[in-house]
């Protein structure tokens, strides 16, 4: 195996680790010392991964930020990069619907998830800024979250259970969304 396999595999761990702990005993009273010997690890390798116990619950949130932003960038659709996030969720339904309700059971995580979710607002706002100019693109780009964090509501509740790509495609529908990018 090599290093970069081993890698993700311990992080794969730790925040394996994590999540089942946090549903079992809930996030506020699960220590990173009782993360890292659940995971096997120590509590300095603990840190090397995750800055925070806060961060572990998070774990591929600063890659799928980096990945709509490239999309983005690279001349992407907004549509098409929301889809391909929703694609992505839909693939690993079974754990983020487990991992919203962790979410949902903590005051202090549904505020970090309400940060996290302003930073995928912000790559799509400045997705939008040359062409609608930065007010108007800060306004659709939080019009056009707002739905889409909506439809996550209503798909955590039902387990995933409807096309969360369908069902965000009609929030670009129902905004009229004009937007060429």
């Amino acid at each position: 195996m090599s290093r970069a396999d081993n890698k993700r595999r311990t992080r794969r761990a730790i925040a394996e680790a994590a999540m089942t702990l946090f549903a079992r005993d809930g996030y506020e009273p699960t220590t990173v010392d009782a993360i890292a010997e659940s995971a096997g690890v120590s509590r300095r390798t603990f840190f090397r991964y995750f800055p925070s116990k806060e961060d572990v619950v998070f774990p591929e949130h600063a890659a799928r930020v980096a990945r709509i932003s490239a999309l983005l960038t690279d001349g992407g659709s907004v549509r098409g990069a929301l889809e391909e996030l929703g694609r992505d969720l839909t693939r690993d339904k079974v754990r983020v619907v487990a991992q919203q309700r962790i979410i949902d059971a903590s005051a202090d995580l549904t505020a970090a998830d309400r940060v996290r979710d302003l930073q995928l607002e912000g790559a799509v706002a400045r997705a939008l800024e040359e062409e609608f100019g930065v007010d108007e693109a800060v306004l659709r780009a939080g019009a056009l979250m707002g739905g889409i964090r909506a439809v996550l509501r209503v798909w955590f509740a039902a387990d995933g259970g409807f096309d969360l790509v369908e069902r965000g495609g009609a929030v670009f529908d129902l905004l009229g969304w004009p937007a060429k990018r």
